[in-house]
């Protein structure tokens, strides 16, 4: 990192960076079996299995969201910790082609970079992940930002979220935040500061049910999309009850069924997912954030915010990794223009947190769903 650079920006996304190595399974491949009744794929120990493709890409939450951003003309940077090896070398490189600034990442010496690799089989993956320590010893030193969006860290993360958190408080910028799998294994009580600093918290259904310990009873509602989905006002109970927290807007994605959102006057949006074919699954939540965040960067309402982080979403799973489908914002620009009748819906009358908290309060033993002690 250039300590003595001086920049403004857009978005500063703070996280975890990888290389993803991908590989497509062939489909009529004897060698492997896909129980889907267990959701296991299946193949004999000892085996050697040819693939179909390989491609070697970037990833990582915080850095599919700010090149994501940086598609849609916004500035952007990536701030993190990396090791020093070829990987990091490919990070560099890719930030720089994508017009993401790398200038706030500290490379530590003797250190490899996260890598993972991604089996795709049949619309869906396998992920294997190497995750090393890391001290995150980053800078906010003669950095501006109008928006920081801080997500998944490795297991030495509470000093560079409270670094992070302290920051967002001295200068005014905005938080959009996404807790990562350690953040989450952690516990709420763990990272519950930057919830309730948040001007918007992305998390998706089972990451809500998780950190906020709700306990939906059965049976759930089964939707269009496949598999048990919950009915629209269980959706609205715990989107208030989450907003309860502290943050202004909560986000939270539903993967084919859509996502769900509450903004800041306590109104209740649910949008579908933008059709298209699918080809694979990496990446759609952070290019529906990174789409979602750039609209309000741009001053875009929440409701016109879900659109945009739906398009963008639906052409990432259009092609294999989390970075080669994001839109560009003349592409994006056209898509919302072509799609004019896309559009997220209200699905609850606008209610002040106190009046929906009393009203959940009084009526709790015929809740479709309850919060846990």
């Amino acid at each position: 990192m250039d300590s003595n650079k001086s920049s403004n920006f857009d978005l500063l996304s703070i996280g975890d960076a990888t290389v993803d190595i991908f590989l497509t399974l062939q489909k009529n491949n004897d060698k492997l079996h896909l129980d889907k009744e267990k959701n296991e794929l299946c193949v004999q120990y000892g085996e050697k299995i040819l693939v179909e493709d390989s491609q070697f890409m970037l990833g990582g939450n915080a850095c599919n969201v700010a090149v994501g951003a940086a598609r849609l003309k916004f500035n952007c940077a990536f701030v993190s910790e990396l090791g020093d090896d070829e990987f990091a070398n490919v990070i560099f490189k890719g930030l720089q082609k994508e017009n993401v600034s790398p200038d706030f990442i500290n490379k530590t010496a003797g250190l490899g970079t996260n890598f993972a690799v991604i089996l795709t089989f049949e619309h869906d993956k396998v992920l294997f992940a190497r995750h090393l320590p890391r001290n995150h010893e980053f800078s906010f030193e003669n950095v501006s930002t109008k928006w920081v969006y801080l997500t998944s860290m490795g297991k030495e993360w509470k000093q560079a979220y409270q670094k992070t958190l302290d920051y967002v408080r001295k200068t005014g910028a905005k938080l959009a935040f996404n807790p990562g799998t350690t953040q989450i294994e952690e516990g709420f009580e763990n990272f519950k500061e930057a919830v309730a600093l948040s001007d918007i918290l992305f998390v998706n259904k089972q990451e809500a049910l998780e950190i906020f310990n709700f306990n939906p009873p059965a049976p759930i509602v089964s939707g269009p999309a496949g598999g048990a989905i919950f009915n629209e006002e269980t959706f609205r109970e715990i989107l208030l009850k989450i907003k309860e927290k502290g943050p202004k807007v909560v986000v939270i994605t539903d993967n084919n069924n859509g996502s769900y959102a509450v903004d800041e006057n306590g109104k209740i949006y649910h949008i579908e997912v933008f059709p298209g074919v699918a080809i694979q699954k990496t990446g759609a939540g952070d290019a529906y954030t990174s789409g979602f965040i750039s609209a309000r960067i741009d001053g875009k309402d929440v409701k016109e915010a879900m659109k945009w982080g739906a398009i963008n979403a639906a052409f990432v799973v259009q092609k294999i990794g989390a970075q080669a489908g994001l839109l560009s914002r003349e592409e994006i620009e056209r898509k919302l223009g072509e799609n004019q009748g896309f559009q997220a819906k209200e699905i609850s009358q606008n209610v002040t947190l106190n009046e929906a908290k009393d009203s959940i309060e009084k009526e709790d033993s015929s809740l479709p769903l309850r919060m846990t002690s």
